[in-house]
């Protein structure tokens, strides 16, 4: 009987090794599994996020050329040639569109320096071409553009804060 006591004894410390072996196993593959999933989902959060800073620095950068461009026209340009000039040299055509029309009131035109719809500057020239002023009230997060009347108020906001 002694010797059936031994051989179960041994078998059961055994098996308890064996089972303690396989815990220990599988308490590892749960840890890398874990460490796998978690690697993943903050992979994944960091690119979402690198994404929105990318789009954000975007849109200050280009938001940047246009109060250049605004600030620029208003110290330094006197016509619309001259605003022409600046808009060639500051503003990279890939980006941003240029748009010319006549003014609400038929006494001048507008020229529109966009990079997207929500974002433009709209320079005022009267009818011999002089510049009136630029309005950059869509940077400002103001939806449209004033009249051409309104914008000599507008232009004096502008380079008050452009100051």
């Amino acid at each position: 009987m002694a010797s059936k006591i031994k051989v179960f004894t041994i078998a059961s410390l055994a098996l308890n090794v064996a089972v303690a072996g396989l815990l220990v196993m599988q308490k590892g593959n749960y840890v890398s599994q874990a460490k796998e999933a978690y690697e993943k989902k903050a992979d994944s959060y960091y690119k979402q996020a690198k994404n929105i800073v990318d789009g954000q620095n975007s849109v200050i950068e280009n938001n940047a050329v246009l109060w250049n461009l605004a600030c620029s026209a208003n110290l330094q340009a006197s016509s619309s040639k001259e605003f022409a000039i600046l808009e060639k040299r500051i503003v990279n055509p890939s980006i941003f569109s240029i748009k010319v029309t006549g003014s609400p009131d038929g006494k001048g035109k507008l020229r529109t320096v966009s990079w997207n719809s929500d974002y433009y500057i709209v320079a005022s020239f009267d009818k011999s071409n002089k510049l009136v002023g630029v309005n950059a009230d869509a940077l400002l997060g103001k939806a449209e553009a004033p009249a051409l009347s309104d914008e000599a108020e507008e232009t004096d906001d502008v380079e008050e804060s452009a100051e």
